[in-house]
């Protein structure tokens, strides 16, 4: 079974803080560091993973985020679970030492992943597509590292909203593989 969230969330801009909040965002919620992967993946261990579909678009896209449970019975407490840490965000409650360290594994991960020539290129082009621009990749990672603790509060009150959500729940027919 999947327990999906997405909200709708504006285009990618280098001009606009928003693609960069996305990124440090998804990990700061559904990360390996976060506490409600702690909580649900290794502790409950309610979901097999705990993860974001986050991304630039040029376009208007979704920011999402993805549970896939090991039980259908498990649907509700996570539900729960991931609501409490969106209010919890709203409510100005944000580690800062986190978000650096969210942001620096943004960072270096990207780095260390550029090993050929060609991981750079399709790097470069793969943001160059979305941003319309050769310097896109350099700035959007300037613009990840300037993201403030309060930006995320912001957005999640902006745009994490009941009113801009969309919920997909995926459940196995009954005898059906799983």
């Amino acid at each position: 079974p999947r327990h999906v969230l997405a909200w709708k969330t504006p285009a990618a801009s280098l001009t606009t803080p928003g693609a960069a909040i996305q990124a440090v965002l998804a990990d700061y919620l559904v990360g390996p560091t976060s506490p409600l992967y702690k909580q649900l993946v290794l502790q409950e261990q309610l979901v097999e993973s705990l993860s974001s579909d986050s991304y630039p678009h040029r376009d208007p896209h979704l920011f999402m985020l993805d549970a896939s449970l090991k039980a259908e019975e498990h649907r509700a407490p996570v539900a729960a679970a991931i609501t409490a840490a969106l209010q919890e965000l709203a409510s100005g409650k944000v580690d800062a030492a986190r978000v650096k360290a969210i942001q620096s594994n943004l960072r270096y991960s990207l780095l260390m992943g550029l090993e050929t020539p060609e991981d750079v290129a399709l790097q470069l082009a793969w943001y160059a597509g979305i941003f319309g621009t050769p310097k896109a990749l350099s700035r959007h990672q300037q613009n990840i590292a300037r993201v403030q603790p309060e930006q995320l509060v912001s957005f999640a009150k902006r745009y994490l909203v009941d009113s801009n959500l969309t919920v997909l729940t995926l459940t196995p027919a009954a005898g059906g593989k799983k």
